[in-house]
């Protein structure tokens, strides 16, 4: 006997690769994000299936991901099963994979605070994309989330 349709937290909901893909910018994020994707049947799928896809990103990181999406006032949306924060025009800003990786897409003054912490930029996704590890250690565990909430709070429109 087939187990009842579980709900799922409201948060927990996919974003359009396809609407995504009418933003020029987003092309690079986009195809990585596609070469990372476990596509799955969604018929009563289990939690770690959203929007077709397994979630590929450590549960804790989801958590961390989606208060800093909090802080900064913007929805965390799932694309090919990874989290991402989405502008309001429909511009990928940032997005988390595996357990530590997270990839920011901040205005200026983000990019210079994120860089002096560590940041890599990463070309292959667009001329304006970081990747951070998302525990950095020279934050204080208690103001992490609020500082890198900070380096893509303005992109976001914040």
């Amino acid at each position: 006997m087939p187990e009842p349709s579980v709900a799922r937290p409201n948060r927990f909901v996919a974003a359009d690769p396809d609407e995504l893909a009418r933003v020029p910018t987003n092309a690079g994020a986009l195809a990585m994000l596609g070469a990372l994707a476990s596509p799955q049947r969604v018929d009563e799928a289990p939690p770690w299936i959203v929007g077709g896809f397994s979630v590929g990103v450590h549960p804790d990181l989801v958590v961390h991901f989606f208060a800093i999406a909090d802080v900064i006032g913007r929805s965390a949306r799932f694309v090919y099963g990874r989290p991402a924060i989405v502008d309001g025009d429909d511009r990928l800003i940032a997005y988390a994979n595996n357990m530590h990786d997270l990839y920011l897409r901040p205005e200026h003054a983000g990019w210079d605070a994120a860089m002096a912490h560590g940041a890599e930029p990463r070309p292959n996704l667009g001329p304006d994309w970081l990747w951070i590890n998302a525990w950095p250690a020279a934050l204080a565990r208690l103001e992490r989330t609020g500082i890198i909430a900070g380096w893509i709070g303005a992109a976001a429109g914040a």
